[in-house]
């Protein structure tokens, strides 16, 4: 029997990660090796055979919630990490925030849905909306309330005046008879992100600056701004300092969940699994 390279580089991928349920690294190990189908590591013939498509299927299926989440906080950690080294621009942090933002909520079932069922699927602010009340819910130490409080006065109040990332200016723009409409949505929002600070609702000022900072992920995402510059720089500026604050708080938030129990289904499967070892 020849074991595979790569899979051996799995099992012992998990000696690296302290266990804190009563399961043992060896059950872990154990129990992810019974998942993969033997002919991955051997065949007749006594020598490596190139996995097919059902078989990585069989891999990914096999990985244990422990790996998932193993794998969510490396990636989204690694985008963070990319984002505060020195030099970097705000159009480029903000990009590698919403990265490390999209690796912590992006999950397996939303991505199915998404591919399978294409007349029924959720807008992708739906589901990190979802994600979001999740986070809130699970902010035992009231971080993020202390994080909306003490950036409000800055960043966020001027990101929530600013029009140009507020989608329905741009709906009123886009349409062959543009109305004035959105102005009193606009000052409805303001309205009632005052009410939600008063009442310390945390997730309805959450989902509303996540909602402008959406419409500002999708001008830089789909080519609307201009590097390194151009108009739309104060939004950018901006909605850089919201998520380099918020975006670790929420990483640091799941790590606590993680860390109390590592096989929490809370975040879901990650929706692109490792099917092989990453290189050493």
């Amino acid at each position: 029997m020849v074991f595979n390279p790569s899979m051996a580089q799995i099992v012992r991928s998990f000696d690296r990660f302290p266990t804190t349920t009563p399961k043992s690294r060896l059950d872990i190990k154990q129990g992810f090796l019974l998942g993969v189908d033997l002919h991955i590591l051997m065949n007749k013939n006594n020598s490596r055979s190139m996995p097919t498509v059902s078989d990585h299927s069989r891999i990914a299926e096999s990985a244990p919630q422990f790996q998932h989440n193993i794998d969510r906080m490396r990636r989204a950690h690694a985008w963070v990490e990319r984002s505060e080294k020195k030099g970097t621009e705000d159009i480029e942090r903000f990009m590698f925030l919403w990265v490390a933002f999209n690796a912590a909520y992006g999950d397996e079932s939303a991505l199915r849905d998404f591919v399978d069922n294409p007349d029924k699927k959720k807008s992708e602010s739906d589901r990190f909306l979802r994600f979001l009340r999740s986070i809130v819910e699970q902010d035992e130490s009231g971080s993020l309330q202390r994080i909306v409080w003490k950036e409000f006065s800055g960043p966020i109040r001027v990101l929530l005046n600013n029009h140009y990332v507020f989608l329905p200016f741009w709906k009123s723009v886009w349409e062959s008879r543009p109305n004035n409409d959105w102005k009193q949505r606009f000052g409805n929002e303001k309205n009632r992100v005052q009410k939600a600070l008063s009442n310390q609702d945390t997730f309805t000022v959450l989902s509303i600056v996540f909602h402008r900072l959406y419409v500002l992920r999708n001008q830089i995402f789909h080519g609307g701004a201009t590097w390194p510059s151009g108009f739309g720089r104060d939004q950018i500026r901006d909605g850089s300092r919201i998520m380099a604050s918020l975006i670790p708080a929420i990483i640091d938030i799941m790590q606590r969940d993680i860390s109390r129990d590592q096989d929490s289904e809370t975040w879901g499967k990650v929706a692109y699994p490792r099917i092989n070892a990453e290189p050493e």
